[in-house]
């Protein structure tokens, strides 16, 4: 018989129950507040599933109870996708003047029947009779009070009179008789509202007429949906239009050179190419690189800043017909080293600079050396020929292993993303290009422009980071379409508020790489009434959007809305079953055009890209995003987080693995964690260490270890140092725990020494506001206190409002002390006239 273990849970053993299951069970559906508003929805049984009942336990020798209850455990199941179930049973048809309330521990396997589930159910609950709890005592005082074990969700089936409505749990009482069996769901009014409680009605009445039809089917196989909520959820919630392009892109590009050769296609500063001369000179460069022996899906590497050699360096490999490998010169040294090794490049594109450092048997193009060479070449298109399914990057994004891994996209990825016609990028607009090509949506702000015959205007990192700077380079060239992650959407309206600065130009911004609030969005909605705000869900393994959803100045909750055309959205349990409406579930996405896989990962390929197994096009894959979201009633989809260690700050996608493991090459640490954890609007990165023989590692000391193995955006911003890790009673490290932790004051390195006039007493406040810390000394380092890019660029912006001082984020990075601030802030006094 397959491994099951249902037994009741006895008073001797409640506090070993709860430090067994502390943490262990995730909860698919929002947790029951104390003070929730209930509601009661009745339900009957069809008489022709009565009569099922009836004749199958007559047949089984079982009573009908225990058919519900089981059905009963399976639907808990669904609803919070745990294989480790807790859940009460109360009877008072039995003519005793005192319920009996029972306490059930559940354990399914994959491979268990319903019928072997019935008999262990009557096994259980026979031999828990001398467990139970008698008297007026709510579910909430039994299993929440008694056993405190608030994770798991309050599930209470119930025979005999119906359920009080203060229980506080999800409650489903059954009235027997001879000739019907009525019920009652009681739950929270919202799960009323969006469908919850409906659906528990009937996939409950589904899930056990299934399951006395085929009583020997496993129960993970056991249907609960009906045949127009399977349509729904399939077929109608993904309705997107499936359009597929002829053209490629370096087509669609070549063909706006050839219409409108005049029009502004880049600018950067006071540079700008038109359609013509950025074609002509992608072109040069093409051909250069065909004389080096590039190929169809030859991987190139562009080790360059955000410039105009960039984006002619991506043109002319896509041209080539080749692969572009961003290699970003911020990143350390030993990751770009592992990047061209994990790749196979055999040749780099680069200036004068960059400082290169790379190995001596690779063949860097210089485009400063190389000028006259790439001069000398022809101006014409050379006509390569590609197909959607080939290679058109390879993007590193982290890696739980510790080493970065490659995502090889492809050319039906941006294909998709131009027929798809989202709303944010249109032939008219002027589009601001801000992030790095290693970031997978910067494929798309940057090639989709120039595909449709808009504008693309670079901004470098310091018009990011620096507000002023940004808003004047948004305004002198009339942005009207721009891209940002929820931390420069913040960063934006605090300088908008505090300067009044406006973007009349601006008609819509796209927002993703992060979770955007529904605070954050309504405030922006109000700020700039003009601007179009869209959230968009997509990531580089998608290759593109994947779902898109427009916000209005009444949204209630922000959404990451509904597929966009060629994709469609599945949410399945861990067994790639479908998830009701309202259930958390992980995000698929099936399309054709999802990124061929992981380089040289076959074994991570086959885990994350399967077959598609809902019916998609003959051959298709889905691409499982490790995403944790759910259905709205009107088919839109609320994104919940992820289900593994993999977190997002700043928009850059983060294996808190790849940080750890890279802390444990360290010699004096013998373990480390890493978690994230909101402060304020920030995602903040906290690692926690334990050193080895005695040895407790210093903040800077990790910091400057890590600054040379790993990108800055993954380098945390706090670190801790412990004696031992709090543990479960699995043995694992709690991280609960970690983010439930206060975190201690910061310890400075140095004396802490108090500010010594108003301008460092003024900045001093400024960090601790900004920073959350209650001690800052003058001469602590503002990285060393946590503080980021970010932080920076607030403070800047707070700092340059405050006194008339030329202060930019690269310059405060560079002397991040409250002293060297201060001095600045003197000096800019100093040169003031009269």
């Amino acid at each position: 018989m397959p491994e099951t273990n249902i037994e009741p849970v006895p008073e001797a053993s409640r506090k070993y129950w709860r430090r067994e299951l502390d943490g262990a069970v995730p909860l698919a559906l929002p947790r029951l507040p104390v003070s929730a508003d209930k509601i009661k929805r009745d339900f009957a049984l069809p008489p022709s599933l009565v009569e099922l009942l009836h004749d199958f336990a007559a047949q089984r020798g079982l009573l009908i109870p225990t058919i519900i209850l089981s059905a009963a455990a399976i639907l808990l199941h669904r609803y919070i996708l745990a294989d480790d179930l807790v859940f009460a049973v109360r009877d008072d048809s039995n003519g005793m003047e005192e319920a009996t309330t029972t306490l059930i521990r559940l354990k399914l396997s994959g491979n268990l029947t319903f019928k072997q589930l019935l008999q262990a159910v009557s096994d259980s609950l026979a031999r828990a009779r001398r467990h139970t709890w008698r008297g007026g005592r709510t579910l909430q005082e039994v299993l929440l009070s008694d056993l405190g074990i608030d994770f798991f969700f309050p599930f209470l089936v119930a025979f005999g009179n119906a359920v009080d409505s203060d229980t506080q749990a999800v409650a489903v009482s059954f009235s027997i008789q001879d000739g019907s069996i009525k019920g009652t769901f009681t739950g929270p009014t919202v799960w009323a509202r969006n469908g919850i409680l409906a659906s528990l009605k009937r996939h409950l009445k589904n899930i056990m007429r299934a399951a006395i039809v085929a009583n020997e089917t496993t129960f993970l196989n056991l249907e609960g949906f009906s045949p127009s909520e399977k349509h729904r959820l399939l077929v109608e919630w993904n309705a997107s239009i499936h359009i597929h392009g002829e053209e490629s892109f370096v087509e669609r590009f070549e063909r706006q050179a050839d219409t409108q050769p005049g029009a502004a296609a880049l600018i950067s500063e006071d540079r700008t190419f038109t359609y013509r001369a950025l074609n002509e000179s992608a072109n040069r460069l093409a051909h250069y690189l065909l004389m080096q022996g590039v190929s169809l899906e030859s991987p190139v590497g562009v080790y360059l800043e955000r410039s105009v050699e960039s984006v002619l360096s991506v043109l002319a490999i896509l041209k080539a017909g080749g692969t572009f490998v961003p290699l970003d010169p911020d990143y350390p040294q030993a990751r770009v080293l592992e990047m061209i090794r994990d790749s196979g490049l055999a040749l780099v594109i680069s200036n004068n600079k960059v400082p290169h450092g790379l190995p001596h048997t690779l063949r860097i193009i210089c485009l400063d050396d190389s000028a006259s060479a790439i001069a000398a070449t022809g101006a014409n298109n050379i006509g390569a020929r590609v197909r959607a399914e080939n290679a058109i990057s390879l993007l590193y994004t982290s890696g739980s292993s510790g080493v970065p891994k490659g995502v090889v996209e492809t050319h039906g990825a941006l294909e998709s993303r131009i027929m798809a016609a989202l709303s944010d990028i249109g032939p008219e607009d002027v589009c601001a290009w801000s992030s790095s090509l290693n970031f997978g949506i910067s494929t798309s702000r940057l090639l989709v422009p120039l595909a449709l015959g808009a504008t693309v205007v670079i901004l470098d990192d310091e018009q990011v980071r620096n507000t002023d700077r940004f808003f004047t380079a948004m305004e002198t060239h009339g942005v009207t379409s721009l891209f940002a992650v929820p931390a420069l959407l913040q960063q934006i309206l605090q300088g908008a508020s505090t300067r009044g600065r406006s973007l009349s130009r601006l008609r819509c911004i796209a927002v993703s790489g992060g979770n955007l609030s529904t605070g954050l969005a309504l405030e922006v909605t109000r700020y700039f009434p003009q601007v179009e705000l869209i959230n968009i869900y997509g990531g580089s393994e998608i290759g593109t959007a994947a779902t898109v959803k427009v916000v209005g100045p009444q949204t209630e909750a922000v959404s990451i809305g509904t597929p966009v055309a060629n994709t469609r959205v599945y949410l399945v349990d861990r067994h790639m079953n479908l998830v009701p409406p309202g259930v958390t579930g992980e995000l698929c996405v099936a399309a054709n055009h999802i990124a061929r896989g992981y380089r040289g990962r076959p074994d991570l390929t086959a885990e994350t890209f399967l077959p598609d197994p809902f019916g998609g096009p003959r051959g298709g894959r889905l691409l499982r995003t490790g995403d944790l979201a759910r259905h709205l009633p009107n088919g839109e989809i609320e994104f919940i987080g992820r289900g593994d260690s993999q977190v997002k700050v700043r928009g850059y996608r983060i294996e808190l693995g790849e940080i750890e493991t890279a802390l444990q090459n360290h010699w004096s640490v013998a373990g480390a964690t890493v978690i994230c954890r909101q402060v304020g609007p920030d995602s903040r990165l906290v690692a926690f260490v334990v050193g080895k023989n005695g040895y407790n590692p210093s903040p800077a000391e990790l910091r400057t270890y890590l600054t040379e193995r790993i990108p800055h955006y993954m380098i945390p911003s706090e670190f801790q140092t412990l004696d031992a890790f709090p543990l479960t009673a699995a043995g694992k490290i709690n991280r609960n725990a970690l983010l439930a932790a206060d975190t201690p004051s910061y310890q400075s390195s140095f004396s802490c020494q108090p500010p010594r006039d108003e301008i460092e007493e003024a900045v001093t406040a400024l960090w601790k506001d900004e920073l959350q810390l209650p001690t800052v000394g003058i001469d602590d380092s503002l990285l060393e206190l946590g503080g980021d890019s970010v932080i920076a660029s607030r403070i800047v912006l707070r700092l340059t409002d405050i006194y008339d001082i030329d202060l930019s984020v690269a310059s405060l990075l560079e002397t991040p002390t409250v002293r060297s601030v201060a001095d600045i802030i003197r000096l800019g006094i100093e040169k003031e006239p009269g």
